[in-house]
């Protein structure tokens, strides 16, 4: 029997690069998974955004000059129930209102808004 050279990995060696590859791979699945959270929590931003949009489009599109108060509603979008409120309030301009569109992912409208926008409708 020929006991020369041996080549090859010892099994310290073997175990320590398997250490090394779960150590790359556990970061590599920790970054997937919150580049995923990331993508849903700016589609729900961008969508509540367009709501907020869409209803003070709504209230300019009616020509109508509102009074101030509080206005409230839902609203489909992306497979998804919106809740919204405005809020129309007086300015130091007497024939301008300010709106203040808040758009909830829960129908009690009583955690954060997803997305508020401010938007200014004149007397027509």
């Amino acid at each position: 029997m020929n006991l020369g050279k041996v080549s090859g990995f010892s099994l310290i060696e073997v175990l320590v690069a398997l250490v090394v590859l779960a150590l790359v791979l556990g970061g590599v699945v920790k970054a997937t998974g919150a580049h995923a959270r990331n993508a849903a929590y700016l589609e729900d931003k961008t969508m509540a955004h367009w709501v907020a949009m869409n209803v003070i489009a709504e209230r300019r599109m009616q020509n109508i000059f509102p009074n101030a108060g509080t206005q409230v509603g839902e609203e489909l979008l992306g497979r998804q129930k919106w809740y919204w409120r405005v809020i129309i309030s007086e300015t130091p301009e007497a024939d301008v209102r300010r709106l203040e569109a808040s758009v909830f992912e829960d129908s009690e409208r009583k955690k954060n808004p997803v997305a508020v926008l401010n938007g200014y409708i004149g007397k027509p």
